[in-house]
């Protein structure tokens, strides 16, 4: 038998799609994601290569959507950050929602379609 009958051009079309979508899909949604450690007074943002803390006086609000498998929190700030306006972190187990409604910051909860 022939390799043709084992690896088509269809299949390799369809895996090199695959790849492309996947680093694509990578690149855009979770490189975006930064990681959240907090304490009483301040926050601390970190894309894993750089960590900047912030008060949490400057937190406008927090929206939490709830996806299928996580839960993407958006952090709106008063003042620019080196993130920007707005940082989005992928919340684990209620934690950063228990953490925001302990220290009166406002929350919005949202559903994904």
């Amino acid at each position: 038998m022939s390799d043709e009958v084992y690896i088509s051009d269809y299949v390799k079309y369809g895996l090199l799609v695959l790849l492309i979508v996947m680093t694509l899909f990578i690149i855009l949604f979770a490189f975006r994601l930064k990681r959240l450690e907090a304490d009483d007074e301040k926050i601390y943002l970190s894309n894993y290569f750089v960590t900047t803390m912030m008060p949490i006086l400057n937190i406008e609000k927090v929206v939490i959507t709830d996806l299928l498998l996580m839960r993407i929190a958006t952090i709106h700030l008063i003042n620019k950050s080196r993130w920007g306006h707005k940082i989005k972190v992928l919340e684990r187990e209620n934690m950063f929602q228990k953490y925001c409604e302990d220290h009166q910051i406002k929350i919005k909860k949202t559903f994904s379609k």
